[in-house]
């Protein structure tokens, strides 16, 4: 384009302007980053403002004055748009010459632009020139798209959050309910429908649908548990039967929380019910077999221990019978004894084994001195001269039922003493800090217990060494441990393989009692 060219298009784009107020509204709210002027009269020259050319990263001598340039350049996807809506606004005024579309820049990425354009006509209304504007939308595009793909993100997330909620809901027996507080009206989903065996109906759900199927000896209760947590903030947590029309009897458990109006107004109630009837009947089913082994056992301790001490009898007979036997026989008979002792503890650990989760039922907590206990302990169990027990520190007064914690104490200091080795056995005690719980540590210095033996010692009839070398049924710790699992403490060891400053090495047993 000549000189001459671009100075008659600048000087009739300046009169347009002048004299036409809308027309300069239009160019000063569109011309924000690139303009251009297209001579219809001659289509082929078409004036590109330097700005125009900067979007596409080009310099002002780099692109032609020419129509043809930009249409090579838009995305042919968006070309037939671009002429269809000039050549409606060719033919109507008032349709808009308004579009977004993308080019390629110079680089090769994609640039977005509103092109925006107005024809200006002759005297006789005929199209001679068209003025335009281009402005790049670039960067606000690329924030659409993000967001877009933000949005189908968050679309699929919340679909699988959906589907994985449902699926949780209907494979855990769980139902959601909403209660209107102002007129009773409840909302439920499906599951709950099927819990209380109600079918849906027009006239929706009210509260006194869902009373009807609460087993009447828990209604009271029940009622007073809605009633602290709607008027008074306590949290509602519970759980309760319900008798359903099949005639089956169903436990419920549930949750829920109160929603409050400006004013402080309790206004509804959101929670969810558990169906837990399998769960309480594996609950039932296993205090019943709890009751069959403690029956059990009993019966076999007192009805085994009769014909063991006739046994035991026997054995004194023959041996006062035979005034000088052979050493032979006199060797069967200390082996038969030895093998009815065994028998006879293996019978009390049974009992006590099978008692050790009732055992804190028929005992009252005091408060004791664990230091007292243990040497109290240690003197009743005899151990040999070459077994001593030293007290570590000072020991707190705690409260705790004092024959199972005896028991615990027993239990330890004997399994120290029997599995000592032949330099004999040096057990230390101490306590430590613990804020929910007492803890003690038992120490010896015997052989190290192998790390894979470390769980496999507090079950039941498990022994290190034979039993021809250490007497014992191998009930020890397994009591020990069921005894503390039922007061809420717990029992591990550790092992010290070699001797590190003031601790030698052996086996340190660490338990725990809950605080009173």
């Amino acid at each position: 384009m000549t000189s001459d060219n671009k100075h008659y298009l600048y000087t009739e784009l300046y009169e347009r302007l002048q004299s036409d107020e809308s027309l300069f509204a239009w160019f000063e709210e569109g011309a924000t980053d690139g303009m251009w002027y297209w001579d219809l009269t001659d289509p082929e020259h078409e004036w590109l403002s330097p700005r125009f050319k900067a979007i596409f990263g080009y310099r002002e001598d780099e692109i032609p004055h020419t129509s043809a340039w930009w249409q090579e350049h838009i995305f042919p996807e968006d070309l037939p748009g671009v002429l269809d809506n000039f050549e409606k606004h060719k033919a109507d005024p008032s349709h808009p010459y308004d579009q977004i579309v993308r080019y390629r820049h110079k680089d090769g990425k994609t640039i977005w632009v509103r092109c925006r354009g107005l024809i200006i006509r002759d005297e006789h209304g005929e199209p001679s020139r068209m003025l335009g504007a281009h402005t790049d939308l670039t960067s606000l595009m690329e924030i659409r798209q993000q967001q877009e793909r933000t949005s189908r993100q968050l679309e699929r997330t919340t679909e699988e959050l959906s589907e994985i909620n449902r699926l949780a809901l209907s494979t855990s027996q769980i139902g959601l309910w909403r209660w209107d507080l102002n007129d009773d009206a409840l909302v439920w989903d499906q599951a709950l429908y099927d819990m209380y065996q109600i079918e849906p109906s027009d006239d929706g759900l009210n509260i006194n649908d869902w009373w009807s199927r609460i087993h009447p000896e828990d209604a009271d209760s029940l009622k007073a548990k809605l009633d602290a947590a709607i008027h008074k903030g306590a949290p509602y947590r519970t759980t309760f039967r319900a008798l359903l029309p099949d005639g089956s009897l169903r436990f419920i458990k549930a949750a829920a929380d109160v929603y409050y109006d400006d004013a402080g107004k309790p206004v509804r109630m959101r929670g969810a019910n558990w169906d837990i009837t399998e769960e309480k009947t594996r609950e039932a089913e296993l205090e019943r077999s709890n009751r069959d082994l403690t029956t059990f056992a009993y019966v076999a301790s007192h009805d085994l221990k009769a014909p063991l001490r006739g046994i035991r009898q026997l054995a004194s007979w023959i041996r006062e019978d035979l005034p000088d036997p052979p050493a032979e026989v006199n060797e069967h008979i200390e082996l038969m004894q030895g093998r009815i002792e065994r028998l006879e503890s293996l019978l009390d650990d049974l009992l006590a084994y099978s008692r050790a989760s009732q055992a804190g039922d028929r005992y009252q907590k005091e408060e004791v001195s664990p230091e007292v206990i243990l040497r109290d302990v240690f003197e009743i169990l005899t151990p040999p001269r070459e077994v001593t027990l030293t007290i570590q520190g000072s020991f707190e007064v705690i409260t705790v039922e004092k024959p199972l914690f005896e028991q615990v104490l027993i239990n330890l200091l004997s399994n120290a003493i029997k599995h000592r080795t032949g330099a004999g056995c040096q057990i230390r005690a101490w306590t430590e800090e613990n804020p929910t719980h007492y803890e003690f540590h038992i120490a010896d210095t015997n052989t190290p217990i192998a790390e894979e033996h470390h769980l496999r010692i507090f079950e039941m009839f498990q022994t290190l060494r034979p039993r021809d070398e250490v007497e014992g049924s191998g009930m020890g710790l397994a009591i020990t441990r069921r005894i503390l699992h039922e007061r809420g403490g717990k029992i591990r060891v550790i092992t010290h393989t070699e001797e590190s400053g003031d601790v030698p090495t052996g086996n340190e047993f660490i338990f725990t009692w809950p605080r009173a």
